[in-house]
């Protein structure tokens, strides 16, 4: 009697599953948007430090962070924090050893 009632009940639960499976809410993540904002790409907009800093390295001088906290009279950080925002936008590379290399604009 106890198996009864419990197979009846799984079975109402399938059921009940069937019917939410037909109706999905909105954040279900079976469910895919046409135009899904997170794969969207932002628009690249740079500030005067990485710009400057793009020229440099494009007239093949050899630059760091260092000249940017020099030149611009900010912190070490937002030295590294723009000229990483410049990697990740794949403008620049930096080729050889984290001691000797340098940076480069990207070829592509």
């Amino acid at each position: 009697v106890i198996r009864l009632a419990t197979r009846e009940a799984y079975a109402t639960g399938e059921a009940a599953n069937a019917t939410l499976a037909a109706t999905r809410r909105r954040n279900d993540p079976y469910r895919v948007p046409e135009r899904d904002p997170k794969d969207d790409p932002e628009p690249q907009s740079f500030n005067q430090r990485q710009l400057w800093f793009l020229e440099q390295i494009r007239k093949g001088e050899r630059f760091s962070a260092k000249e940017i906290v020099q030149t611009w009279h900010v912190s070490l950080k937002t030295a590294r924090r723009d000229i990483s925002t410049l990697l990740h936008s794949k403008l620049l590379e930096y080729i050889g050893s984290r001691r000797k290399g340098r940076y480069r604009t990207n070829s592509r």
